[in-house]
């Protein structure tokens, strides 16, 4: 079977990482074609979501190799995602497997002779992810996959915040991953579809889409040698605690707490009714945490 391995890269201005991401993914690929016999054919596609930055105009100056697709602004990470992976299947000589990527990425140069050889070596149903790493942490683990509880509606983060050992030392069975430095067979997209755009547009698109391709028979494994660091360090939202700013919270597309989408995730995967209790408590427990927050930092 001839291997087409097509690298999906969304991205909203913040060039700087955009740059250091092509790079890095460029001298890993040379150095996976000067170390392996025959190897694989790779393509690069950035969905560029209406940066302001001049994004577009540096990637086709410096890597015109290249592909670019672009959006008004609107498109978040599943559609995002979705962009690149209706791109890759309509081409002639269609992929065989999908890489999810991230812009603040950083790989070491074997990262893909490693990848070649775990696709090789394991069934064609397995959905391959990293051990993801914080730059700044690098013995502390940024991710190690996640497991989700149905009868709790319980998403867990595996090994995050915890120092790398031998725990995490195993390739493991995982349920869902975060959508990044993970490779997809392109028969996964065949029979389940897209990430859900309209419910999911940003969290829990990737947790969602690995689930349904858990449902309908894939096994997606982390792999320890499979290593890759996020070398992005402003991730949190550090603002004032205000009435304003839980609203944002529980109603912005961007935050992991929105309550509808939440809610849709919950019906859509949970299963018995304890499920929503524990949903229901989850949320009264952040609104009330939040909001004695707001009372301590305005006498201040």
């Amino acid at each position: 079977m001839e291997h087409r391995i097509s690298i999906l890269i969304p991205v909203f201005n913040e060039l700087q990482y955009t740059k250091l991401c092509l790079e890095n993914l460029s001298s890993t690929l040379e150095y996976y074609k000067e170390h392996t016999d025959s190897p694989w054919t790779f393509e690069i596609v950035v969905i560029d979501d209406g940066s302001t930055d001049g994004t577009s105009a540096w990637i086709q100056e410096n890597y015109p190799e290249v592909i670019l697709l672009f959006g008004n602004g609107n498109l978040f990470w599943s559609a995002g995602v979705n962009k690149g992976v209706e791109y890759a299947l309509s081409q002639s000589k269609k992929p065989s497997h999908i890489l999810f990527w991230n812009k603040d990425l950083f790989i070491e140069k074997t990262y893909f002779n490693l990848l070649h050889n775990l696709i090789v070596n394991n069934p064609e149903n397995t959905i391959i992810s990293s051990k993801m790493y914080r730059k700044s942490t690098p013995d502390i683990l940024f991710s190690f996959g996640g497991k989700y509880k149905p009868w709790t509606d319980t998403k867990i983060n595996v090994g995050t915040g915890q120092k790398d050992g031998k725990a995490f030392n195993s390739k493991m069975e995982i349920d869902w991953c975060g959508g990044m430095a993970v490779t997809i067979p392109t028969e996964v997209f065949n029979q389940i579809g897209l990430c859900d755009a309209v419910n999911f547009p940003q969290y829990d698109g990737d947790t969602d889409f690995f689930l349904r391709a858990g449902y309908a028979g894939f096994k997606v494994l982390i792999f320890p040698e499979l290593k890759a660091w996020n070398v992005h360090e402003n991730t949190g939202r550090k603002e004032k605690f205000s009435l304003q700013n839980l609203k944002w919270y529980l109603t912005n597309i961007r935050s992991y707490k929105n309550f509808q989408i939440s809610y849709t995730f919950l019906r859509k995967h949970s299963k018995g009714p304890i499920a929503y209790l524990f949903f229901i408590s989850r949320y009264i427990v952040f609104i009330s945490k939040y909001c004695v927050k707001i009372l301590i930092h305005s006498r201040r």
